[in-house]
């Protein structure tokens, strides 16, 4: 049966972190509570909040329990303790006990059919894990700002047909385009995918592991407004010319030394998964870790650089593991202390 799980819907949960979010969780939680397809559970992880947040939660805990249709959700707030941004989402997923895990950031607004949407796509393809897609741009009014969180990333065709194709891992390799703020996942990732890498992000890390695996997929029609603020942690911003400039001649040992480190660390987790992992994907994780080491031993000379950095771009490396030409500059033109 593919259309339910064991004769059931799939169940549906939220995980959502919070830390001083009175400003704009209410508006999250309400936007939740009146889905066509309302969650089975809301858990929420509280950072250490300060303020009012607790109590803007309790108010549309209150106002869920009133509405006949969003009665039965079960809501779990976790202890209000500092865990930072990593160790928060982690437990959050955690304690998280549906089918379907969805990450709901305490400042965007998800649109009504949003988990109706996620719920289809994960029935339609049991051996979907893991979804992300794109979104709507909206200011801290919740106005649009007529943008959309693709454009913005300028996610190409070939991106989107090597998802198409089911290979998503030929884009994530290269560069991240997940969102956390958009993805959903079924909660047997978090058993290859967890402990989450301090060296990678939890968005992209899902969104990479599960592609290794071969069940990752893009929504291509916007299911939530991602607001963007002054207090964001994470958002939408194009870089002027002077901080592109600033970046290029900014010292990149640092970053190559994380580059190589977040791709070691990526193989390491593919090899332990064994045969769950395709050949051809853990090949393609390890080619791409030896791009990264090669690029970390580049010497410090520009002069004696141009040469081993212009032979790998004539290889096709810099196009199949990192952002191409911007890569090749980069590597030509930063000094490296």
């Amino acid at each position: 049966m593919t259309a339910q799980h064991h004769g059931r819907h799939l169940t549906m949960a939220v995980a959502m972190r919070v830390y001083n979010s009175e400003r704009f969780v209410g508006d999250h939680l309400r936007s939740l509570i009146t889905q066509s397809v309302v969650p089975d559970e809301i858990v929420i992880g509280d950072d250490g909040s300060t303020d009012g947040t607790r109590a803007v939660i309790e108010t549309v805990r209150s106002e869920a329990a009133a509405r006949p249709e969003s009665a039965g959700i079960v809501w779990t707030l976790l202890p209000s303790e500092h865990h930072g941004i990593a160790g928060n989402i982690e437990r959050t997923m955690a304690a998280c006990t549906a089918d379907i895990v969805v990450v709901c950031d305490h400042d965007d607004i998800s649109y009504p059919d949003r988990f109706e949407r996620i719920r289809d796509a994960f029935e339609s393809r049991p051996a979907l894990l893991f979804v992300h897609g794109d979104a709507d741009l909206i200011d801290e009014t919740g106005a649009s700002m007529g943008a959309r969180l693709a454009a913005t990333q300028a996610v190409s065709e070939w991106e989107r047909g090597r998802y198409r194709a089911g290979e998503a891992l030929d884009v994530l390799i290269r560069r991240n385009i997940v969102t956390g703020a958009t993805a959903a996942f079924r909660r047997e990732l978090l058993q290859s995918a967890t402990p989450f890498p301090r060296s990678w992000v939890y968005d992209e890390w899902l969104g990479i592991v599960a592609a290794g695996l071969g069940g990752t997929d893009y929504l291509d029609d916007p299911t939530i407004g991602y607001r963007q603020h002054s207090s964001n942690k994470t958002g939408v911003r194009r870089r002027g010319v002077r901080e592109r400039m600033a970046l290029l001649l900014a010292p990149g040992a640092a970053r190559n030394e994380r580059l190589r480190t977040r791709a070691e660390v990526l193989v390491s987790r593919f090899e332990s998964l064994g045969d769950r992992v395709p050949p051809a994907r853990l090949a393609l994780a390890q080619q791409k870790r030896d791009h990264e080491r090669a690029r970390n031993a580049f010497p410090v000379n520009r002069l004696r650089r141009a040469i081993p950095v212009l032979r790998a771009a004539s290889t096709g490396a810099y196009g199949r593991f990192a952002r191409g030409r911007k890569d090749v500059l980069l590597d030509l033109v930063q000094p490296i202390r």
